[in-house]
């Protein structure tokens, strides 16, 4: 079960989980995080994201990897 502003829908960028109202994708939240950006510099780069929201990619991330269910394989460089 997805935090309550994550969507996933087929029909939008093809299924990614994605921010709800918008069209962003959880993974560029996750990945700048991994690279090192604060949540301002998140902001400052997507100034229309809340931290709210940045915090719901990251529950959303931890979800994932908490799941028992989780399916697929990830290549880690």
């Amino acid at each position: 079960m997805e935090p309550a502003n994550i969507i996933i829908d087929p029909e939008i960028m093809d299924g990614l989980p994605i921010l709800q109202g918008t069209r962003f994708p959880v993974y560029i939240i996750i990945e700048m995080l991994e690279e090192g950006s604060s949540f301002e510099d998140i902001k400052q780069e997507y100034p229309f994201l809340s931290n709210e929201q940045i915090k719901s990619a990251i529950h959303y991330a931890a979800q994932l990897v908490a799941e028992p269910t989780l399916t697929g394989t990830v290549a880690l460089n």
